[in-house]
């Protein structure tokens, strides 16, 4: 199964489900419009042999929860390929949230990159957003874990007949 983004906002999210059907649909549907936090859940197909399901979610506002920001992985900072990654984590910075806790004169000596290179990356590095995901993708993500759960449940009272 491919899922594509089509449309997401801090309190909405529309995704595109490939090679999936009415049962995930509405199972997924049904789930979500018990959650507490949803205001909303609906999906549609246009045509059920030309288009796939469309999943829509509105959620009500949300706080953030604290302390808990992405891991975003070196790659994603301008610059660095995969040989200043093998010398960025031999001087222990894994992630790009590393880069902006580093000083750079003691990555400089154990990475063996130049300083004036390390500030370029630490500059990049600034420019992302470390942001935690949005409510609509936590309440999909704590949805989803439900169903899976009930449908492993399912799966082990009934045998593998079922799968």
């Amino acid at each position: 199964m491919e899922i594509k983004v089509i449309k997401e906002t801090k309190e909405e999210i529309e995704l595109e489900v490939v090679g999936e059907d009415h049962t995930l649909c509405n199972a997924l549907r049904e789930a979500l419009n018990q959650h507490r936090g949803v205001v909303v859940a609906s999906y549609k197909i246009e045509h059920p042999l030309l288009s796939n399901p469309r999943i829509y979610l509105r959620v009500k506002e949300m706080p953030i929860p604290k302390g808990k920001e992405r891991v975003v992985p070196l790659e994603e900072i301008k610059g660095i390929g995969p040989k200043r990654v093998e010398q960025l984590e031999k001087a222990g910075i894994k992630s790009a949230n590393d880069l902006l806790k580093m000083n750079v004169e003691k990555v400089a000596k154990k990475s063996e990159i130049p300083e004036s290179v390390l500030e370029k990356f630490l500059e990049q590095a600034k420019t992302v957003d470390f942001s935690t995901e949005s409510a609509p993708r936590r309440v999909l993500k704590e949805v989803l874990k439900g169903l899976k759960k009930t449908f492993g449940e399912i799966r082990e009272q009934f045998g593998e007949a079922v799968a």
